[in-house]
């Protein structure tokens, strides 16, 4: 899959793109809101490649059908850089955050804003950060936010958190659901199938469970993994893909699940394996995406995409991640390193390019990536 790559000078912790806006934060405790929108204009106005479009620009109408009359196709590898001073060109807003730790994890929901520190958990209006309100006074492993503002929180030995964002509309104002323990289940990581969540440990089995009905059904990491079982050489390194399952099950091997809805709230799984080369290294983490899976080795950065064909991308990174394949920037991959945050942005295929027969004789078993 063809890719853009704007890699942006500076020293970064995390981001959010949201509504226009590219927020970042430094590992200062500091806020910097730069206007995505203009950066997408001024480099799309001084390029002859498709970056408004494939970035997820709007509001430019004239970019957008510029992008559709450049006829040259994407290549690999376009990688278009802005200083810090040029950069600061777009910055709209800089200012501490509340309580000036860096984040441990953040998320977004409509107009609302969570982040996760070590001081606890907070919650703000993304239009007025500045007055972030602590809801809950312990600190997560990591929060993940499924549809309609459901939240999963990890709390280790406390097991998983459960709260409810409510949109605002133009008539009502919502108010959020207090935090909630809903299992006491060990838990490292949790995140959303539909209205399940799958729950990561390092010390206990993994398992599924159902967050709007706690007494359905539980899987867990037999039945979850059961044409290949949990043996002494599973890393307990798993994350979720929309309905698939990825679990490393060596230094180089990956198992992907697919989950499927038998109805009546029961799942059944299907798996195979994909093999990695060894000079890539140890399998460290992973993530799913819109457009695939990202997974960390320590050597490389692999990206397998649904048609699955993969890409390596080299580099020691220091934090990485992607959004929810059902929001607007779900092509996008960022990826934070010592001296720049790099957003790498991938060329959608059409629909019917994924659809048919082709999947189904496309198989990575006994195939090196």
């Amino acid at each position: 899959m063809k890719s853009i790559s704007l890699r942006f000078e500076g020293e970064y912790w995390d981001y959010l793109i949201k509504y226009n806006l590219l927020y970042l934060w430094t590992f200062n405790g500091e806020l910097e809101i730069y206007n995505w929108e203009d950066i997408l204009i001024y480099l799309s106005e001084n390029k002859e490649i498709k970056i408004y479009s494939i970035f997820q620009g709007r509001k430019n109408e004239k970019l957008l059908i510029m992008d559709l009359l450049i006829n040259e196709k994407l290549v690999d590898d376009i990688n278009i850089t802005l200083s810090k001073s040029e950069l600061n060109k777009y910055l709209i807003k800089k200012y501490n955050t509340p309580t000036g730790e860096l984040t441990i994890s953040l998320d977004s929901y409509g107009e609302k804003l969570l982040l996760n520190t070590d001081e606890g958990l907070f919650l703000s209006e993304l239009d007025d950060i500045e007055n972030s309100q602590k809801i809950f006074d312990m600190s997560f492993y990591n929060l993940n936010i499924g549809s309609y503002g459901k939240v999963a929180l990890s709390a280790g030995d406390d097991g998983v958190f459960g709260l409810q964002l409510l949109k605002k509309n133009e008539y009502f104002t919502f108010l959020e659901s207090e935090v909630k323990n809903i299992t006491r289940k060990h838990s490292n990581k949790a995140e959303w199938i539909n209205d399940n969540i799958y729950n990561t440990s390092y010390i206990e089995d993994d398992y599924i469970f159902n967050f709007s009905n706690l007494d359905s059904i539980s899987y867990n990491s037999s039945e979850i993994f059961k044409y290949l079982p949990i043996n002494e050489r599973s890393k307990n390194i798993s994350w979720i893909n929309n309905n698939k399952i990825y679990r490393a099950i060596n230094n180089y091997e990956l198992e992907e699940v697919t989950l499927i809805d038998l109805g009546n709230g029961e799942l059944d799984f299907r798996s195979r394996t994909i093999s990695f080369q060894s000079w890539k290294g140890d399998l460290v983490a992973g993530a799913g995406t819109s457009f695939g899976t990202v997974v960390e080795c320590e050597n490389a950065m692999v990206v397998i995409f649904k048609n699955h064909e993969f890409v390596n991308i080299p580099g020691e990174v220091i934090r990485w991640k992607s959004y929810k394949s059902n929001e607007r920037y779900g092509n996008l991959l960022g990826m934070i390193y010592d001296d720049e945050i790099v957003f790498r942005a991938f060329e959608k295929y059409p629909v019917n390019y994924l659809d048919g027969e082709i999947l189904k004789s496309i198989s990575f078993n006994n195939k090196l990536i």
